[in-house]
């Protein structure tokens, strides 16, 4: 496993035959495959992309993407289409703060799903029988006779979990985090407040908790709630 950033995984999944060209008749073997980006790899930044496969290092492209745009959404669109489930308490809510409960619940599963994402690993490990013609998921044979399936891991499973990846939060995660705080929830947040809450234990719940504190104290100032 790479621990930490890991920048691009690939695996070939398939062999097709293609025409060697327009006007040619003779087919040539095609290879197929998946590329896996996860945490530094991935564009942490709101706007339009594609991807370019170069060839061996050069400036050569051997295939280009159509232009994708990366956007945001709210706290409930991010829960819903990740599919977080993880309650931040169990106990019975008290009525009089049930909306603000609901509030926070909401924000802690979407900050879960957002760190999960900066916090990305990939696993690359050898699976199934390697004389097997077939194996689940995006794997690549290497030398002919291993089979080698790498899978992306998102180490955080509860809000309770640390803001962090072994109590240590690193600079470049920490300014992706607050970026994605900033876009995502409206509030700015340093990264090096985001340092100095991971490094004293605090977890996705607390910032989600001090996120939404923020959010409620610069409604006060917000020009929609000010009366001429």
């Amino acid at each position: 496993m790479v621990v930490g950033d890991s920048i691009f995984a690939s695996s070939v999944t398939g062999v097709v035959k293609a025409r060697e060209g327009k006007k040619s008749s003779s087919l040539v073997e095609v290879l197929q495959g998946e590329a896996l980006f996860s945490s530094s790899a991935l564009p942490f930044k709101v706007g339009t992309y594609e991807l370019r496969l170069h060839h061996g290092g050069t400036h050569a492209v051997l295939a280009q993407s159509k232009p994708f745009e990366i956007t945001t959404c709210d706290s409930a669109s991010i829960v819903r289409l990740f599919g977080a489930d993880t309650s931040v308490d169990s106990a019975a809510p008290d009525p009089s703060k049930e909306s603000e409960l609901d509030e926070l619940e909401q924000l802690s599963l979407a900050l879960l799903t957002i760190a999960n994402k900066a916090f990305a690993v990939t696993d690359s490990h050898t699976v199934g029988d390697p004389s097997s013609p077939s194996v689940d998921g995006p794997s690549s044979r290497t030398g002919g006779d291993v089979v080698v399936q790498t899978d992306v891991v998102e180490p955080l499973d509860s809000v309770h979990d640390p803001f962090s990846l072994s109590e240590v939060l690193e600079e470049k995660q920490a300014r992706r985090l607050g970026y994605a705080i900033k876009e995502y929830f409206g509030v700015e947040f340093a990264s090096d407040v985001l340092i100095h809450a991971a490094k004293h234990g605090a977890t996705v719940h607390d910032v989600a908790k001090r996120i939404l504190e923020a959010r409620q104290a610069l409604s006060a100032y917000s020009l929609s709630t000010i009366k001429p």
